[in-house]
This record gives structure tokens, sequence and C-alpha cells, in this order.
């Protein structure tokens, strides 16, 4: 059955619930393409990865330099946990900001400040609403349905080259989606040290050792 015909028949319940299930885990790292699911989980799924599918392949193609990072990257470790905003760390360049606005704009996602999105690009500005208004993150919302949310670091806690160049690619041949690798992941988390960020660690740190253990360098 096609994506588009498991949204159209997907009982109302289910479309409501479709951004709070774990998007990526429950799909086995995306693997929905080639593996066979099951009744309403199937629906909840396929549906909501459909939303985060259009957004992949609007930064994919226009060539924005990004990393998935927060709960969905925990999550494509293969730690479930309930979420449903979209965490981004991406380079900070003017230029690649600007494709990535260009992108979202054209996804229909609006600022949920009321600003323009283009001052983004600034760093001063970006100092600004950290040091003024002690913002983390600048957040987009999908226009149409709310509770799709983006969400960008002001300030990447880490090296994004780095981290751009060690990163997981994960999806399938025909959607590379760009992950921060899981050493980088639990750096992050530390260094931003929230309650659930700490409890990520924990079990982040169990994923890294069974791929340790498996001969999988993490």
């Amino acid at each position: 059955m096609v994506l588009s015909a498991l949204l159209l028949s997907a009982p109302q319940h289910i479309k409501i619930l479709q951004a709070r299930i774990y998007p990526c885990y429950l799909a086995n790292k995306l693997g929905y393409f080639q593996g066979k699911m099951e009744g309403e989980n199937e629906i909840l799924i396929r549906s909501h990865i459909l939303y985060y599918e259009e957004v992949f392949s609007q930064l994919n193609a226009r060539g924005v330099r990004y990393l998935v990072i927060g709960g969905i990257a925990v999550n494509l470790h293969g730690i479930p946990r309930m979420t449903a905003d979209l965490d981004l760390m991406v380079d900070l360049s003017p230029a690649n900001i600007t494709k990535l606005i260009e992108a979202l704009t054209l996804l229909g996602y609006s600022t949920k400040a009321p600003v323009d999105p283009n001052d983004l690009t600034d760093p001063e500005i970006r100092k600004k609403w950290q040091e003024e208004k002690h913002m983390a993150v600048f957040s987009f919302y999908k226009t149409l349905i709310p509770y799709y949310q983006i969400d960008i670091l002001l300030e990447n806690p880490i090296d994004f080259d780095t981290a751009y160049r060690d990163r997981d690619i994960m999806g399938t041949e025909y959607l590379p989606i760009p992950v921060i690798s899981l050493r980088d992941l639990i750096q992050v988390k530390k260094l931003i040290g929230r309650k659930q960020d700490k409890a990520d660690i924990e079990s982040l740190k169990k994923v890294k050792k069974i791929k340790r253990e498996k001969g999988n360098n993490a």
C-alpha cells in the first residue's frame, strides 16, 4: 500500500496521534521501504515519516548542510523515546541558512517568533536573541499543522564541520539523512545538560557498548 493511500485511509484519531509516535525508531531506522509492519502502527509510522520525508528531501535537494540531533537522532540510533519536534544543528553560514529558510518556506513553515526568518542569518542577531531572550533554538512550525515543529540551534555546541564529517548517513539511497554520530550526540547532550539529555546519555551509552561488542565502532 502506498504512503498516500495509507494517509487517506487512516482513521482520524490515528492522524492526530501521528506526531506523537516514535517516528523513526519504530520504522526500524527508516527501513519502512523494505520492512513489514501491521495495522495501526503501519499507518502511524508511514504517515509520520512522510512528514519528515518532505523536509529531508527539500533540504537535501537544496544542498543544505544539516545534522539531525535531539530526540529523532536518539530514535535513529535505536532508543525509543516519544518525540514530535525535529531538532537540527546546521552550518550557520548565511548562505546555508538562507537555503534552509527557502526550503522550509516552500513547505509551508513559519517562524514561531514574530521576527523575519532571514534574521537567523545574522550572527549578531542570533547572539542578541541568546543573551536578551535566552533563546537556545529558532523554531519553525507548519502553518496548517502547528504541532509540526523544527528547531534550529542558534549556537552549535560542537564544531559543525567536524561533526558533519563524522556524521552517520541513515535512511535509504533515495532519502539519505545526515544524523549526528552516536559519539557526537552523547557529547552534545552532555553540553546541553537538561534532565532529558542526561537520561538519553545513559541509554545511548548502552547502545554504544552493544555496538562495540559487535565490533561496530561508534
